[in-house]
């Protein structure tokens, strides 16, 4: 989560100071440079973001898992008692 807000932060910077340089930026040529620069940080956040999402999903699955297999065993155990 703190490396997905530092790349957001450095995206954000590169966008803020592309759009406020563009004048500057198409006189010396450099748009394919910004544009890479872009890219990449787009990139990198992208998969930060998955890793992000994969994990949450993982653990998420995991504990309803776990819930309701303690729920199962429970009633499991209520039906030996049901018996006596």
């Amino acid at each position: 989560m703190i490396a997905k807000a530092g790349f957001v932060k450095q995206l954000a910077g590169a966008v803020e100071e592309s759009l406020t340089a563009v004048r500057l930026i198409a006189s010396f040529a450099n748009e394919n440079k910004e544009e890479e620069k872009f890219r990449n940080l787009s990139n990198k956040v992208l998969q930060i973001s998955q890793k992000s999402a994969l994990w949450s999903a993982v653990m998420v699955g995991a504990f309803k898992m776990f819930i309701f297999g303690y729920f199962c065993y429970a009633f499991y155990i209520a039906t030996f008692f049901i018996e006596y």
